[in-house]
C-alpha cells in the first residue's frame, strides 16, 4: 500500500510497477493504512495519455476463486473444482465445489479433515 485517498488506493506491485484500486473495487468496510501488504485481483489494464494503468479489485467476483486456488493445493490442482461462487463482498460467500475425481471429498479439501467427518446411516439392514 502505498497511498490512501478518498477516491482510490495506490498499490506498489513488484517488478516496480503501480497499480489503482478504486473506490468502487474495494469491499465495503475495509480500511487500509501505508505499507499494508494486499491481496488483490488484475481487474483491468486501461491505456492511457501517461501510460497504461492497472487497475486491481478486491470485490470482483473472480478474486474469491482465484484467492482460494491459491490457497487451497487441492484447487490449485484440479482435484477439487469449484461449481459456483455466491458472493456479497464484505458480508458472506458461498462456494459450491465437486472432486474431479471420486477418490477426493471436496469438503475435507476445503474445509479440513474434521469438517468432512458427517455421521451417515449404516446401510447395513
Amino acid at each position: 500500500m502505498q497511498a490512501v485517498s478518498p477516491q482510490a488506493i495506490t498499490l506498489g506491485l513488484e517488478m516496480k510497477a503501480e497499480g489503482i484500486m478504486p473506490r468502487n473495487q474495494q469491499v465495503p468496510g475495509e480500511r487500509f493504512r501505508v505499507h499494508d501488504r494486499v491481496r488483490a485481483l488484475l481487474y483491468e489494464v486501461k491505456e492511457t495519455p501517461r501510460g497504461p494503468q492497472i487497475v486491481l479489485s478486491r470485490s470482483h467476483r473472480n478474486f474469491l476463486r482465484r484467492l482460494l486456488e491459491n490457497e487451497v493445493p487441492e484447487i490449485y490442482h484440479g482435484m477439487v473444482e469449484i461449481r459456483s461462487i455466491a458472493r456479497e463482498p464484505g458480508q458472506r460467500s458461498k462456494v459450491a465445489v465437486c472432486p474431479a475425481t471420486r477418490r477426493r471429498g471436496p469438503v475435507g479439501a476445503c474445509v479440513g479433515i474434521h469438517a468432512g467427518c458427517v455421521s451417515r446411516p449404516s446401510s447395513a439392514s
